[in-house]
């Protein structure tokens, strides 16, 4: 068994883990540990999931976000090292809530085993909920975002640590207000009623280790506007370490964010970041992660795609042995040619170059942010169409409501992206010198970014995601106290 598909095209955690050490199986209302009650799915991992929940303790009255943990996961847990570093420097520095950190745990004991539950702050959603395949991010939140991140890694390195996982769905926007004024119904309101299926034919044996029902995650992009600032946090450190104790492996590590050095050299220095951090600024830019197609699953995949938009590899590289889609890091005679292998999909692979010139950025939209889903204060959202007209209306809205990408914002994009993807670690940009680049520091001419040019094609305008208000604006009214970058 594995995830399912509901029906609204979502995902569900892989169900086959629900057994005996497995996943803890939760229902929405049901109460855990005595104290917290569930309200809703938030999300899930290969070893936990995540529910929103109301804290009853008398002490609190508070909605948390619980992170309930796989019972073979859980047997002695003691917090990280590198979550106590992290917390020793969020008090040293007055708690400025760059890292998100867990509050308090708990255990909770279920039919499949004793489970860890870990307390967080609610956020608002992961950058990931900003790149779907329609969504465009307007300029000033996507440097804003790509600064804070760069901020963020220095902050670690400096303090000798290395996230490990460092991608858009592990970042997320802060709240800019609280939650805690909402009722139950309130949140029924934002987040709809979520899809579900019955496992019952899946899990036909009583007493069942898995939930009667699989449930869709709410969608934080629903909160409205007011509840969502512009700075971001980093969380979930499963995978953390300390610059000088990296790990020997590759297997916990999402593929499509491996720097080669990694792969082949099992180099695990702070640069393999920055590598991780590259393909962050242009995935929230172009709705694809940068080094990931249909079949990226693995290094391999990985080295393959690598290879594809740049059309090199140092030599040493081009003849190293992968089997299963891993390295072999033994010294072998027999490796893989990847002249041979270049564009195996069949499909033409743009080069960096190419896919910086073919980004389309949305003009400043009208309108207001006031009764708006928050994301649409961040992004422009292109309107849902019948699949028999999607091509020809989604040409039709693009040419009204963005432009092609201009060229004092293109060439300083693609000057960094090209200290990023530097093959030699020694010789890429650091973090710190990330912040000083110009596509970060310099403001950008962004007037062709404005409303329609003149003499354009006027086309009607649906009201569907014509977005909520103008980027740079919306920095300026809404940033909170304790914004980064």
């Amino acid at each position: 068994m594995s995830s399912l598909w509901l029906r609204n095209g979502s995902r569900t955690e892989d169900i086959g883990k629900y057994c005996e050490g497995g996943l803890c199986p939760i229902e929405l209302g049901d109460r855990l540990a005595n104290r917290f009650t569930v309200l809703h799915k938030l999300g899930y991992g290969g070893f936990a999931t995540v529910w929103l929940v109301r804290d009853d303790d008398e002490r609190h009255g508070r909605y948390v976000a619980l992170k309930v943990v796989s019972a073979s996961w859980s047997q002695d847990y003691e917090p990280a090292a590198v979550v106590n570093r992290l917390r020793q420097f969020e008090r040293d520095n007055g708690s400025p809530g760059l890292f998100v950190l867990e509050l308090e745990h708990v255990f909770h004991t279920s039919r499949n085993g004793r489970h860890l539950c870990q307390v967080f702050p609610v956020l608002g959603p992961s950058l990931a909920s900003f790149n779907t395949f329609d969504d465009k991010l307007y300029l000033p939140f996507a440097k804003s975002f790509a600064r804070q991140l760069a901020k963020a890694l220095d902050t670690l390195h400096s303090l000798g640590i290395r996230h490990g996982d460092f991608m858009l769905k592990n970042v997320a926007i802060k709240l800019d207000k609280s939650l805690d004024s909402l009722t139950e119904e309130d949140f029924e309101e934002i987040f709809g009623d979520p899809e579900w299926e019955s496992l019952e034919r899946y899990f036909p044996d009583t007493p069942s280790p898995a939930p009667g029902y699989a449930v869709d995650t709410g969608k934080l992009t629903f909160l409205p506007a007011e509840y969502l600032s512009t700075a971001i946090c980093i969380f979930d450190w499963d995978q953390a370490f300390f610059t000088e104790d990296p790990p020997r492996d590759l297997a916990h590590i999402s593929p499509q964010y491996l720097s080669p050095e990694a792969i082949f050299n099992l180099n695990n220095s702070p640069a393999a970041d920055i590598w991780a951090l590259g393909s962050l600024p242009f995935h929230l830019r172009v709705p694809r992660l940068l080094f990931q197609d249909w079949m990226a699953r693995d290094p391999e995949s990985t080295v393959l795609r690598i290879y594809e938009v740049f059309g090199s590899l140092p030599q040493e590289w081009l003849a190293f042995l992968f089997l299963g889609g891993y390295p072999v890091h033994e010294p072998l005679e027999l490796g893989v040619e990847y002249d041979s292998l270049k564009n195996v999909s069949g499909l033409t692979v743009p080069t960096l170059e190419q896919l910086v010139e073919e980004i389309r950025v949305p003009r400043s939209p009208r309108g207001t942010t006031s009764g708006k889903a928050g994301i649409e204060k961040f992004c422009l959202l292109l309107p849902t169409w019948e699949l028999a007209d999607r091509g020809r209306e989604e040409e039709r809205f693009l040419a009204r409501h963005t432009v092609p990408i201009q060229k004092g914002d293109a060439e300083p994009f693609l000057d960094l992206l090209r200290k990023i993807f530097e093959f030699d670690p020694a010789k890429r940009i650091t973090a710190r010198q990330i912040l000083e680049h110009p596509w970060l520091v310099d403001d950008i001419d962004d007037t062709h970014y404005g409303e329609e040019h003149d003499g354009e094609e006027d086309v009607e305008d649906t009201g569907q995601g014509s977005g909520t208000g103008r980027g740079e604006e919306i920095l300026q009214e809404s940033g909170t106290g304790n914004q980064i970058g």
